[in-house]
């Protein structure tokens, strides 16, 4: 698929939202936009468990509304996996994998990939992509969405990392106004 979305995109997706599930939801749409994919999905990770923050279309909505988690725990699905090693999982003909488990919201995909969402070596959580044409998700994608998960990544760590600064700043404040009232 020899669609571009550039760093720009990420990055301006990242600041016009203020808030990371925000930011899930804008990159989501654009992704959907631009690529034409039939499905897409983003997932933190939280100890054990994959959760999903945002998907595309009904079936993302439908998923978001009943608190959809993938565990990782002897979990066989191409999320957890992904997760579980660090690596990108691809499946481009879901006919000849005879491991790939189908949800039914998304009975028309035929290609999936999922790929961790890393800082370093840290796995943030795992973005996913279904199209529903056999062979239709293939290198270009997978390398494609690599370095999209990587920005995202570090568009999401500076949210933290904001959000901490804040914090911290809040509270310096208000020790401040405490001391400033016993004195």
């Amino acid at each position: 698929m020899a669609v571009n979305m550039s760093k720009d995109a990420v990055a301006g997706a990242a600041k016009r939202s203020k808030h990371p599930k925000g930011l899930w939801v804008l990159f989501l749409t654009e992704m959907w936009e631009r690529f034409g994919y039939y499905h897409t999905q983003v997932y933190t990770l939280k100890g054990q468990e994959l959760i999903l923050q945002a998907g595309t279309g009904d079936a993302g909505a439908q998923l978001k509304s009943i608190n959809h988690r993938i565990t990782l725990v002897g979990g066989n699905r191409l999320a957890a996996r992904a997760a579980r090693t660090g690596e990108t999982m691809m499946v481009p003909n879901v006919y000849n994998d005879p491991s790939w488990i189908p949800n039914p919201l998304m009975d028309e995909t035929r290609s999936e990939i999922a790929v961790p969402i890393k800082l370093g070596d840290q796995i943030l959580g795992v973005l996913t992509v279904q199209n529903n044409q056999p062979d239709s998700l293939d290198d270009e994608d997978q390398f494609l969405l690599r370095h999209l998960c990587g920005q995202i990544a570090i568009a999401i760590d500076y949210r933290r990392t904001e959000t901490e600064r804040l914090k911290a700043e809040i509270k310096a404040l208000q020790r401040r106004a405490m001391l400033e009232k016993v004195v």
